[in-house]
């Protein structure tokens, strides 16, 4: 059972898991997407890094990381 990409657990409680792209140095967030509870690490990773990166490129970043 899901409600707005949320996950119904066993003791019925609704469980999300943030997903954050921010800078290494001063923490600042670029991108956030609030995910399932239940949902693979992996899954839909490159969505928030694709929010990201025209940030970075905007701001005339030599070399970006991921």
């Amino acid at each position: 059972m899901h409600r707005r990409n949320g996950y119904l657990f066993q003791k019925g409680f609704w469980g999300y898991h943030p997903q954050l792209v921010s800078f290494e140095n001063t923490k600042e967030v670029l991108a956030i997407t609030n995910r399932s509870g239940c949902i693979h690490s992996a899954d839909a990773a490159a969505v928030p890094l694709d929010k990201a990166i025209p940030f970075c490129t905007k701001a005339e970043f030599r070399q970006i990381r991921m």
